[in-house]
């Protein structure tokens, strides 16, 4: 599910089969999301070389950061750099 299938170009593309992947600071980063306007949102995020996963959960769109629907840019969240940056970092 986090093997990243070829675009048309030949180059990885940043959607897998259900989960968003990409590269922070040489480390990879699987995550999906979800967001409903004026209502809720969350993501589930994993750091699989440091056994890292962080679910965040809101009963409001004010976790939405923001973010393009077709690229990954789950770095850009300020909680999840934060948490990148406490956590994750070599």
């Amino acid at each position: 599910m986090w093997t990243q299938p070829l675009n048309a170009d030949g180059k990885p593309a940043a959607y897998a089969y259900g989960w968003w992947v990409q590269e922070w600071r040489g480390q990879k980063l699987v995550w999906h999301g979800g967001w409903w306007p004026d209502a809720n949102a969350g993501f589930l995020l994993k750091v699989p070389e440091k056994d890292l996963t962080r679910v965040v959960l809101g009963n409001t769109d004010g976790l939405h950061w923001g973010n393009r629907l077709q690229v990954a840019e789950i770095d850009k969240n300020p909680l999840t750099r934060k948490f990148l940056e406490l956590f994750a970092a070599d």
